[in-house]
């Protein structure tokens, strides 16, 4: 899983903390309707969760919604 990759990449998260990343990952590529886990996107995806929760977010759903305004993705879950 990239999202795994990524955080052991960041440094030292708790048990919860990691939980919560991996939430908004899962939650964000569903959203989105991205299954190929080999797309470029998914690393894309992981690393801006990191890097919001490196800023103190820790709710799964406010870093899934923020990684999705950031992509500003189309009503068709297209990146526009």
């Amino acid at each position: 899983m990239v999202i795994r990759t990524v955080i052991g990449d960041e440094g030292a998260y708790a048990p919860e903390e990691v939980a919560v990343l991996i939430s908004a990952y899962e939650s964000t590529l569903q959203e989105i309707g991205l299954v190929t886990r080999e797309d470029p996107l998914t690393l894309m995806i992981a690393r801006k969760i990191i890097s919001l929760a490196k800023n103190g977010e820790r709710d799964s759903q406010k870093l899934s919604a923020s990684v999705i305004r950031e992509l500003r993705l189309d009503s068709r879950g297209k990146v526009a």
